[in-house]
């Protein structure tokens, strides 16, 4: 019990950090006292994500392999499905990034940022609106099918609701950004499952 109690804490622990130094007032106090440095944050900030994550993850292997259920035939067959689609939407994901100036790597090969003046809604940003969310729920989702135990459980159960909570926040920022531009996408593109515009489009007929 006591390594599960050391995940959600790691969860709690990474999910405060993250948020924290991903503030708008956090990021606007450093930016006056960093000066020239401040190019840097980015890329100390994913770095730093990454090693506070590494400790989450570290935190599940240790936990003991406790199964919900025994996984059979079919929930190999199911959660490899699942795998498959989501590492798709994450490779989808990320083509419609640099990703140089999304993980802050520009600044070691001092390319200039590339700053957005306009909102990204092509390829598959035109049919959900955080498809790296997506990709990764679905990763998380399916090895807890895969593997049915207590750790992969919380594993997807506190990845989601990071998820959930990160893009609250996230798009409150994209609102300030782009104004109206970003609430009207925000109408015509669902938020994580392309399904859901599906379902609302016929309610909507319906009615």
């Amino acid at each position: 019990m006591s390594s599960y109690w050391s995940i959600i804490i790691a969860w709690l622990l990474f999910g405060s950090l993250h948020s924290v130094t991903a503030s708008t007032v956090v990021k606007t106090w450093l930016s006056s006292r960093m000066g020239k440095l401040y190019h840097y944050y980015r890329l100390f900030y994913n770095l730093v994500a990454l090693a506070t994550f590494w400790v989450v993850l570290d935190c599940h292997r240790q936990a003991p392999v406790d199964y919900l259920w025994s996984p059979g035939r079919w929930e190999q067959i199911v959660g490899s499905t699942v795998l498959v689609v989501g590492l798709i939407v994450l490779w989808l994901a990320l083509r419609q990034y640099d990703l140089r100036e999304f993980t802050g790597l520009n600044v070691v090969w001092k390319s200039p940022p590339t700053y957005a003046s306009q909102l990204k809604q092509g390829g598959i940003l035109g049919y959900v609106r955080h498809p790296l969310y997506s990709g990764t729920i679905l990763v998380t989702f399916a090895l807890f099918i895969i593997s049915p135990t207590i750790s992969n459980g919380l594993l997807a159960v506190f990845t989601t609701l990071y998820i959930r909570v990160g893009i609250y926040f996230e798009e409150r920022k994209l609102i300030q950004t782009f104004g109206n531009t970003y609430r009207h996408y925000q109408k015509r593109v669902p938020m994580l499952w392309p399904l859901l515009r599906y379902r609302k489009a016929q309610k909507d007929h319906v009615v």
